[in-house]
C-alpha cells in the first residue's frame, strides 16, 4: 500500500492527498456493488409486477415488494464488508506513508524493519476500534443495518406510489433501479458513498495521528484543503487557523491540537510536520530517539 516512488516527493510536499484511498472503494468497488444491485432490483420488480398483475390492494403491494428486503440486507452486508476492508487498508496506508517519510528523513532501514510490525499491529487494532466504536450512538454494524432498513422502506414507498397512480411495471422497475443506481443522485447510492468516504477517510486521519503523536521527530500537523473542496466551510477555518505560538503558520497545529474531521465526507487531510533531515540525523546519532525506538521494538497496543 506504499505510495509509488514517483509520488513520494509530491506527497512529502503535501501535493498528494491521502484521501485518495477512498477513490478505489467509493468509485470502484461500491459503484460496482450498487450497479449490480440496481440491475437485480430492476429484474426482480419486473418479475414481481407480472405476478401481482391480477391482485389488488395490499396483496398487490406485498407481491410487488417481495424480496426487496432481502436484496437491501444483502447489498448493505456487502457494502459493510467493503467499508471495513477499506478502513483496514486506510490504516495500513497511514503506516506505510509514515515509514516512507522516515526513510526519506534518514532512518536506517534495519531500524524501520525492526519496529514496522509494531506499527502495523497497532494500526490493525486501531482500525478494529474504529469499526466497533459508536458514532452518534451507533456502531458501524448498526448503521449498516439501519441503512438496509431505510433502503427497504424507500423501495416500498416507490412501489406503493407507483401502484397508486397506475404506473406501468417498467416505470416502477426503473424507479426501483434508480434507488440503487450509483449514476443516479440520492437514494441508497448516496448513503453508501457517504458512509464509505466518511469512515475510510476518518480511519486514515485518526491512524496517522495515533502513529505519530509520540514520535519525537514529528512536531505537528498541517491541515490541507481537498482539491475537490466544493465551497467554504469549517475546513477553511481550520486551514486559516493554527495552534498558538510563533512556530505555527496558518493551517499548522501542535500534536496536542490535531484537528478532528469536522463533517461527513470530508476529503481534506493532514500532512505531517517533521524536523528536517539534518536535525533528525543529529538526533539519531546522539541517541535522542533511542527510547522511542526501543519502546517500539516489541508489540504493544
Amino acid at each position: 500500500m506504499a505510495l509509488p516512488a514517483e509520488d513520494l516527493f509530491a506527497y512529502q510536499q503535501g501535493v498528494i492527498a491521502p484521501a485518495r484511498i477512498t477513490t478505489g472503494i467509493t468509485q470502484g468497488e461500491l459503484a460496482r456493488t450498487l450497479h449490480d444491485a440496481a440491475v437485480e432490483a430492476h429484474e426482480m420488480m419486473l418479475f414481481n409486477m407480472r405476478r401481482a398483475a391480477n391482485l389488488t390492494g395490499a396483496a398487490q403491494l406485498q407481491a410487488a415488494a417481495k424480496g426487496l428486503g432481502s436484496l437491501s440486507s444483502s447489498l448493505w452486508g456487502t457494502i459493510g464488508n467493503q467499508v471495513k476492508a477499506g478502513i483496514h487498508n486506510a490504516a495500513d496506508l497511514a503506516v506505510n506513508q509514515q515509514l516512507d517519510r522516515e526513510y526519506l528523513l534518514g532512518m536506517p532501514f534495519n531500524a524501520i524493519r525492526q519496529y514496522q510490525d509494531t506499527m502495523f499491529f497497532n494500526a490493525f487494532h486501531h482500525a478494529e476500534s474504529i469499526i466497533s466504536r459508536r458514532t452518534e450512538g451507533f456502531a458501524l454494524s448498526e448503521r449498516i443495518y439501519k441503512n438496509a432498513q431505510v433502503g427497504t422502506a424507500q423501495a416500498g414507498r416507490i412501489i406503493e406510489r407507483g401502484l397508486a397512480r397506475g404506473a406501468s411495471a417498467r416505470e416502477i422497475a426503473k424507479a426501483t433501479r434508480d434507488l440503487f443506481d450509483p449514476s443516479v443522485p440520492g437514494g441508497t447510492s448516496y448513503a453508501a458513498m457517504r458512509l464509505g468516504r466518511t469512515e475510510i477517510n476518518n480511519a486514515h486521519h485518526s491512524t496517522t495521528i495515533r502513529l505519530t503523536q509520540d514520535q519525537p521527530w514529528v512536531t505537528g500537523y498541517r491541515w490541507n484543503l481537498s482539491r475537490s473542496h466544493p465551497k467554504p466551510d469549517v475546513c477553511d477555518a481550520l486551514a486559516l487557523g493554527s495552534s498558538r505560538g510563533r512556530e505555527f503558520s496558518a493551517g499548522e497545529y501542535s500534536k496536542q491540537d490535531a484537528p478532528s474531521k469536522p463533517h461527513p465526507q470530508c476529503l481534506c487531510y493532514l500532512s505531517i510536520i517533521q524536523v528536517d533531515r539534518e536535525e533528525f540525523l543529529d538526533g539519531l546519532v546522539q541517541g535522542k530517539y533511542d527510547r522511542h525506538l526501543g519502546d517500539n521494538l516489541g508489540v504493544r497496543c
